[in-house]
């Protein structure tokens, strides 16, 4: 018999100081006396900054008592191409002896970076409270719900959510495009907020420079186009799950004239629903596809993450410089070019653009049956 302690208390689920997101937790007393806690945690490269090591320690704490559990770290030390920082999610699993205090207490993470060699920013963060139940509840066994399909690769691959999760977005899927003249300033604005706000997560499918032809064996574009026919050849053939639809949206690098790359990064798009169909047999209406244009949102993430020239002036120039100022007769491509007599230019056009030029932020979205 395992006897379930989150019975009668509140289940309350938290991200680690806005930065881990933890769910699934479970504590269960074991007939040996011992107590299991597990949960799934997830994190991505914005966890931690590049260099730096996340250190995690879950902790029980109830009153002036409390137990340390084994750590778990993340570790970004070792550079890792922007294309291949995928989110992580791992199951942590620590057991240790019950007793009788922790009954209603707390679950928390506690934390620190460790940052050339040096200890920074503690960090403390709540995953559950009023844990174990109080003294007129009697155990009750637990009752394991199976995992569907879609939910199951869901926890491998963070480009596969829920269709609540992405309905939170609130994105019109019925917006206005101008397809290859160019988007209207709202429907664009609206595209731009969907991307800000399901960038993490979402897959990553590159192209030449100027090129609209799906490549598999170009960049990483193999391992992320089969995970994604894979992942949708399995939903779409299972019993217990459903595609509500998939999203993505094309987008350029900053290079070249506004109108070309506008109508690049609608054709990237267009190509990889176009792949998608042929290889899985998807319905071409249950794929959303956008015209994102020129991935400024992109190149500010990589210049931040960088150690590039200039680097704190090209951010304000993309924050601060409109994309054309027509009584100035001049932009931000035109004010990138010319800062610091175009080193930061060169730097970024061989080292972050190739990164841009992309089909990208595409999601997958489920629905059980």
């Amino acid at each position: 018999m395992i006897f379930a302690l989150l019975i009668g208390g509140t289940a309350a689920t938290h991200a680690a100081a806005n930065e881990l997101s933890a769910s699934d937790i479970r504590l269960v007393r074991m007939p040996d006396g011992t107590l299991t806690v597990t949960f799934y945690v997830t994190a991505d490269h914005n966890t931690v900054r590049r260099g730096d090591m996340l250190v995690m320690r879950p902790a029980l704490e109830n009153g002036n008592q409390s137990v340390e559990l084994p750590e778990f770290t993340f570790d970004r030390r070792i550079r890792t191409p922007r294309s291949q920082q995928q989110p992580t999610t791992f199951a942590y699993s620590a057991s240790l002896s019950y007793e009788e205090w922790m009954r209603g207490g707390r679950l928390v993470l506690r934390g620190h970076t460790l940052t050339c060699g040096e200890i920074r920013e503690t960090r403390i963060g709540l995953l559950a409270e009023n844990i174990l139940y109080g003294e007129d509840t009697i155990d009750t066994t637990i009752v394991e719900v199976p995992l569907s399909t879609a939910e199951t690769l869901a926890r491998q691959f963070p480009f596969i959510v829920s269709n609540a999760e992405m309905e939170a977005t609130r994105f019109d899927y019925d917006m206005p495009l101008d397809m290859g003249r160019g988007m209207t300033q709202a429907a664009q604005g609206e595209v731009e907020r969907f991307i800000d706000v399901n960038r993490r997560g979402s897959l990553t499918v590159h192209f030449r420079q100027g090129s609209r032809t799906v490549e598999r064996y170009f960049a990483d574009n193999n391992r992320n186009l089969v995970d994604m026919v894979s992942a949708v050849r399995a939903i779409m053939e299972s019993d217990d799950s459903s595609i509500v639809r998939i999203v993505l949206a094309g987008f350029a690098s900053p290079e070249g004239s506004a109108a070309v790359n506008d109508r690049i990064a609608w054709e990237r798009a267009v190509a990889m629903r176009d792949f998608l169909v042929a290889n899985t047999g998807i319905s071409p209406h249950r794929i959303n596809i956008y015209n994102g244009g020129i991935d400024w949102a992109g190149l500010r993430q990589l210049v931040a993450e960088s150690e590039m020239p200039d680097g704190e002036r090209v951010i304000d120039i993309i924050d601060n410089t409109p994309a054309w100022d027509s009584g100035r007769n001049t932009g931000r491509h035109s004010e990138l070019m010319r800062l610091g007599g175009g080193r930061a230019y060169q730097w970024m056009l061989h080292n972050l653009f190739p990164q841009l030029r992309n089909a990208a932020y595409i999601k997958v979205v489920y629905e059980n049956k």
